[in-house]
């Protein structure tokens, strides 16, 4: 019998550098699923499938944080980057933000179901930790797709909006259909909360799960939400724990990569999880927007921890958290402390929104004095200075698209995103068809999945 792919692209080798035999038979569930505590952490201990590769590609691409020469644009080897680089994302490649996060929901359901198979050692730390784990990087990998598969999220249409399949088990023969908007979120939040209740506070180290990470996903998702009371509830557990910032007048501003590699040593980073660069991001090719550029004045010091200028004139971004090149998306508390400032404005709780944007504000400026409510004219204002501080702490970091998605829904702080290629204009309007990419045509076709 021929094995479907379905959503999961199964067929394509998985490879475990330490218990490869749980993978060599995919069509014999009973041969893949994992039966001991040893074998379930060393699944979740490949940082290349877990902690690389999030699905944050076409976001990263489809904001106007860059740009790119019509030369360069036309020297790109992905029809598919140059096709999302103007917005059409119509392209049949393969789609490596869908295959990478189902393949880490693939490995996240051998540990779940392995776990459910035990008959003496599913209680103690290590099975908790374990199963928190998978239950976390299971909820983080779907909803790093929901900003791009998905329309943004409107609680009054959420029920009937298309959402993800919602993948639980490793039956390649099991392809379940997509789940409504309301529904893949209520499934991400389940797992986290339980994820909460079963993982320590610190993992040791930034590359495994811990309970703050989930409180910061949890904030992030629920910001996404426009749920701005739960997000600054979150937020705030976060902060209790972990409130430390990086002063940015202390390293080494004009390094190549000024920041820690992988985050060591960086008090910010609370969960380390990067995307490897497309191609139109390549230092070839990816020069920096002149209007974001712009956002930075020279008493900040982001503008010469982010960016440098190449001889050629061009302006290159190096502020990657991952002190590497590779883009760092994951968990960190200057999120946070903008989460929570956004929030508490928007909650009415002006004075506390300001104290914690001040608090990161002196960790990036050579100069800066404190800010209050006489400084705006109304909430409107102090919300989008907050905004601008958002988009200029976070570059590059994935998370744009997903704040033009929830912001463009709320009316009041709009954009439209203009680019031209060989003389052609192109224009991304708010609330467009095209902020919701296509399910990869591959996946459709062998699934029978609905198409965006």
């Amino acid at each position: 019998m021929k094995i479907k792919k379905a959503i999961l692209l199964l067929t394509v080798p998985l490879i475990l550098s330490c218990k490869s035999e749980f993978l060599d038979a995919v069509s014999d569930k009973s041969k893949v699923v994992p039966e001991s505590l040893e074998d379930m952490e060393a699944i979740l201990n490949n940082t290349t499938v877990m902690n690389l590769y999030s699905a944050h590609q076409l976001a990263l691409i489809g904001v106007d944080e860059y740009e790119l020469t019509d030369a360069r644009w036309s020297l790109v080897p992905s029809e598919l980057e140059k096709s999302a680089y103007i917005w059409q994302g119509r392209d049949r490649e393969e789609v490596q933000d869908w295959n990478y996060s189902y393949k880490r929901i693939l490995y996240s359901n051998l540990v779940l179901e392995g776990l459910e198979k035990m008959e003496f050692q599913r209680s103690g730390p290590d099975a908790d930790y374990i199963n928190g784990a998978a239950l976390f990087y299971r909820a983080m990998s779907l909803f790093d797709m929901v900003p791009l598969f998905c329309k943004a999220y409107d609680p009054r249409t959420a029920g009937d909006d298309l959402g993800l399949p919602l993948k639980t088990t490793v039956d390649v023969e099991d392809v379940p259909q997509r789940a409504s908007l309301r529904g893949t979120l209520t499934f991400i939040l389940d797992d986290l909360k339980i994820a909460a209740d079963l993982l320590p506070d610190d993992a040791g180290i930034t590359e495994k799960p811990n309970k703050i990470a989930v409180m910061a996903l949890l904030s992030r998702i629920y910001l996404y939400m426009a749920d701005y009371s739960n997000a600054l509830f979150y937020a705030e557990q976060v902060l209790e724990n972990r409130d430390e910032l990086l002063d940015y007048k202390t390293i080494p501003l004009d390094a190549p990569y000024p920041f820690p590699r992988r985050g060591t040593g960086n008090p910010e980073v609370i969960f380390m999880y990067m995307t490897g660069g497309p191609s139109v991001l390549s230092v070839n090719n990816f020069d920096v927007s002149k209007k974001f550029y712009a956002y930075f004045s020279d008493n900040d010091l982001r503008k010469r921890a982010f960016f440098s200028n190449n001889a050629d004139g061009r302006i290159l971004f190096k502020g990657m958290y991952s002190g590497q090149n590779t883009r760092f998306t994951g968990l960190s508390t200057d999120e946070i402390y903008l989460i929570a400032a956004e929030c508490a404005v928007r909650m009415g709780e002006n004075d506390k929104g300001l104290l914690l944007l001040n608090r990161l504000s002196k960790k990036r400026y050579v100069e800066y004095q404190d800010l209050s409510t006489a400084d705006f004219g109304d909430e409107s204002e102090m919300l989008a200075h907050i905004l601008l501080e958002r988009k200029k702490e976070l570059y590059q970091r994935g998370l744009h698209w997903a704040d033009l998605k929830r912001l463009n829904l709320e009316g009041r702080f709009v954009e439209k995103l203009e680019r031209t290629v060989h003389g052609e204009s192109y224009e991304l309007l708010p609330n467009s068809p095209n902020y919701v990419w296509p399910i990869p045509y591959q996946t459709v076709e062998l699934s029978g999945l609905q198409q965006n």
